[in-house]
């Protein structure tokens, strides 16, 4: 297995994080805002140290993308770089629903081939490597098997939901809300969904580990046009993301494609 080290390293990172951030989950945290969006605490900091140190330590010539780090373009020169949300869903971890996740990710020439996201609540770890099969803790996972595209259940993003984004899809598809876009990037690879999609943009750090997770388990990811996703572009934010089994990626695709029109 080509990247069996760096597995192994992103899932030791992944958990040593997670304990970071579950020490956390009781207290009375200190919320600030990097934008009104875009809440940060001493937990999402903490988690970002700990992974950083445990993989530029190992790994120490990879560049580095995080949400908690200023980026520079230095990462666009380098062909490997780890992509990171040291706490995916930190507005669920503030209101202790346990929907949130460590996510780290290893980029090659814009490839995702290694997913680890860990729920240190739930203590559920997704992890995946190129060639390796996505596995949660220690079994093999899948995508869904569900061949009845008349019965497809859809995992949506509560806020996108809130807005009224999901409200059309919901006429044709079985939508049920999950916070924390890594996370129901994890659920979708063990099987516990068909698929999600997002209309929004969303950063490489969101869905990085995902990806690969997905991919891994028999799934089929593309952005909204069908095009293939690549990471380590100049500006880390995709503007929409597709992520399915393979029996009903052509189902949600041309419900989107209706929609868009």
């Amino acid at each position: 297995m080509p990247y069996s080290t760096e597995l192994s390293y992103a899932k030791k990172a992944a958990i040593e994080a997670g304990k970071a951030i579950a020490s956390f989950y009781d207290k009375n945290l200190e919320v600030k805002y990097k934008n009104p969006q875009q809440p940060v605490t001493e937990a999402d900091l903490a988690a970002n140290a700990i992974i950083k140190e445990i993989l530029l330590d190992e790994f120490a010539g990879d560049a580095w993308l995080s949400e908690e780090d200023a980026d520079t373009e230095a990462r666009l020169k380098n062909p490997r770089v780890w992509i990171v949300d040291p706490l995916d869903g930190t507005r669920e971890f503030i209101n202790k629903n346990p929907e949130f996740a460590v996510s780290i990710g290893l980029v090659v020439d814009g490839v995702a081939v290694v997913g680890a996201i860990y729920n240190p609540i739930t203590n559920e770890l997704f992890s995946a490597a190129v060639g390796a099969g996505a596995w949660k803790n220690k079994e093999r996972i899948f995508v869904s098997p569900n061949q009845d595209t008349s019965k497809i259940t859809l995992l949506a993003s509560v806020s996108e939901n809130q807005r009224g984004e999901w409200d059309e899809f919901k006429k044709i598809f079985s939508v049920k809300m999950i916070g924390g876009s890594a996370y129901k990037m994890g659920l979708i690879g063990a099987g516990s969904a068909d698929g999600s999609f997002t209309l929004r943009p969303k950063s490489e750090w969101d869905v990085c580990a995902g990806v690969a997770i997905v991919n891994e388990a028999g799934g089929v990811v593309t952005a909204a046009d069908g095009s293939k996703i690549l990471f380590n572009q100049p500006s880390p934010y995709l503007s929409n993301l597709i992520y399915t089994s393979q029996p009903v990626y052509q189902t949600v695709f041309e419900a989107i494609q209706k929609h868009k029109s």
